[in-house]
Parts: structure tokens; C-alpha cells; sequence
């Protein structure tokens, strides 16, 4: 189990392709597990949960300004680079508006699998996803203002509710779960590594599969498709570097798992959560950004995060 799980790991980039290109088949049984997108999203939260303690959310929180530092950066940094890489791209303004929805959403509960992956501060990706979750019904609609120029009419109440079933509930669980079952880290360690790695790669099949009939709705698909697979590439790598570099700049003490961290959190956003709102405020058109980005996401990120865990840790190396 041990091997197949590191194999996994190893090689989350191939399996994200393998099941984004088993999702352009577009079967009924893929599109029927649309309804379940929350389910497997929490279960994520709950496997990696598994891994940790409530002594590492301890220490988080003793300086929450280092979760400061990755929330304000997510918020702070991705919509407005949205905004400025959809103006030099040349996005018509539906897909303009989509890619703008995905800056401007919370951390999505896939960092949390890379950053485990590439052996970074878990507990720091876990609690800024939560808490820029928990800011989103404020936020979200705040940079959509700002950089869309219209308001996004969200119902507050239920995003709340949705972060509190995504991520505080199976978070709780997974943590009791863990207490229950002491002393067994070394054998559990490999399956919630591969469960979490086949889950994502579901999801994301998943996603493909409902949201790629929209893409062949648009004209002169080539050149849209270009500029948007070239305006995702762009807003993940400014998340990463942004995400790495500039908290540096604010605390010069944090560790290279902090920062490791915080550039992968800070460029992937909830784009399942873009999806569902582009749908239903501004057109089928809108997902498409958040379509390319949920999955260049998770390869680029796979990436990232392979790369890491393969170094030798050397506090304070350069990535």
C-alpha cells in the first residue's frame, strides 16, 4: 500500500490528466455525481485531518499572523491579478468576469492534498482555507465589485453553512476520528494519501464532464480557449511566486514549510465554488476559467509540490 500510495503521489500530474480526459466523455454516471461535489470535497477535509492533531492547530494559532499574512494574501493579491491578466489577455467579458470569480474565491480544500504532499505546514494550509472560507460571503462579493464592476448577489447564509459542512465538520471529525485511533499514523499514512489523491482526481473528472459542453458553446473556440488557458497559467504562477516571495517581505522568520504553504494556498482557489456561482449569477461562459483552472491548478500544483518533497528540508534554502 505503501509503494502504490507514494506512486500516487508521485505522479498526482498524470492521474489529473488521465481523469480530466476520462471526463470529456461526458457518461451520465459522471454527471450524476455532480450532486455529491460537497461530499467528496469534505471527505478530503476529513482524510487529511487523519494526519494531523489539535496541538499542530495550537500552534497556529499562538501567532495567528502568520495565517494573517496567507489569508490577506489570497485576498489581497489574486483578484486584482485576475483583474490585470484579464485586461492584458484580451478576454471578452463573460470569460473576463469568470476569471476574476476564481481570484476572487477562497482557498479551495485541494491545497490542503498538495501542501500534505509536498511535505509543507498542513495545519497552517488547513486553517487559511478555513478562514478565507469563512470570509468569502464578505470578500467575494467585495472584490467582485471592485474588479467586475457589478455586485454578485450571494446568499451569505448558505456559504457559510457550505464551509461549515466543507471543512469545519469533517475537520472536527477527522481530528476526533484520530484521537480514537492513536498510535496507528504509519499505517494510516499511505491510504489517506491515495484516498485523498484519487478523490481530487475524481472531482475533477467530474467537473470536466459537466462543464465542458459549455466550452463548446463559444465562437472562435481556438482563440478563446487560448487566451484562456494562457490567463489561468499566468494567475497560477503570479499565486505562486506572490505566495512565496512577498510574505517574506512581512516576516522574515517564516519557515520554508510556512512559505511552501502559503504559495500553494494562496494559488488555488475553490474553483468548484466559481463554477456553481458563474453558473448561476453570470453564464454558462463564466465557468470556463474555472473549469481550465481547476485543473492546471491541480497539475502545476502536483508539480510544485512533488518538487518540494523531493528536497532535502534546509531551513531557510531557497526554493
Amino acid at each position: 500500500m505503501k509503494q502504490i500510495s507514494q506512486l500516487a503521489s508521485r505522479n498526482f500530474f498524470i492521474l489529473i490528466i488521465i481523469f480530466a480526459a476520462l471526463g470529456l466523455f461526458q457518461a451520465q454516471w459522471q454527471q450524476d455525481l455532480q450532486q455529491y461535489i460537497e461530499q467528496m470535497l469534505g471527505l478530503v477535509i476529513f482524510v487529511m485531518a487523519l494526519t494531523l492533531s489539535f496541538e499542530d492547530f495550537t500552534k497556529v494559532f499562538r501567532k495567528p499572523s502568520r495565517l494573517a499574512i496567507g489569508v490577506a494574501a489570497q485576498y489581497l493579491i489574486m483578484p486584482l491579478a485576475a483583474f490585470l491578466i484579464a485586461r492584458l489577455v484580451g478576454l471578452s467579458a463573460e470569460l473576463a468576469v469568470g476569471l476574476v470569480l476564481v481570484g476572487s474565491c477562497p482557498g479551495g480544500t485541494v491545497s490542503n492534498v498538495l501542501v500534505y504532499i509536498a511535505k509543507a505546514d498542513l495545519p497552517l494550509s488547513v486553517s487559511m482555507t478555513f478562514t478565507s472560507t469563512l470570509l468569502a460571503p464578505l470578500m467575494l462579493p467585495l472584490m467582485m465589485w471592485l474588479y467586475a464592476s457589478q455586485w454578485i448577489e450571494v446568499d451569505t447564509w448558505s456559504l457559510f453553512w457550505a464551509a461549515i459542512k466543507i471543512v469545519l465538520i469533517p475537520l472536527v471529525l477527522g481530528l476526533s476520528t484520530k484521537v480514537l485511533i492513536k498510535n496507528q499514523e504509519a499505517r494510516l499514512e499511505p491510504i489517506v494519501s491515495l484516498v485523498s489523491v484519487l478523490l481530487v482526481c475524481v472531482i475533477i473528472m467530474v467537473m470536466v464532464a459537466v462543464g465542458s459542453p459549455r466550452v463548446m458553446m463559444l465562437e472562435n473556440i481556438q482563440s478563446h480557449l487560448l487566451q484562456v488557458m494562457l490567463a489561468v497559467f499566468l494567475l497560477t504562477a503570479v499565486g505562486m511566486l506572490a505566495g512565496y516571495y512577498l510574505p517574506k517581505l512581512v516576516d522574515k522568520n517564516l519557515t520554508q514549510e510556512q512559505l511552501r504553504a502559503i504559495a500553494i494556498e494562496v494559488s488555488m482557489q475553490n474553483s468548484g465554488l466559481a463554477s456553481v456561482l458563474a453558473l448561476v449569477h453570470f453564464g454558462p461562459l463564466a465557468v470556463v476559467p474555472a473549469i481550465f483552472a481547476a485543473t492546471w491548478n491541480c497539475i502545476a500544483g502536483s508539480l510544485l509540490a512533488n518538487y518540494w518533497s523531493s528536497r532535502t528540508f534546509i531551513q531557510g534554502k531557497s526554493p
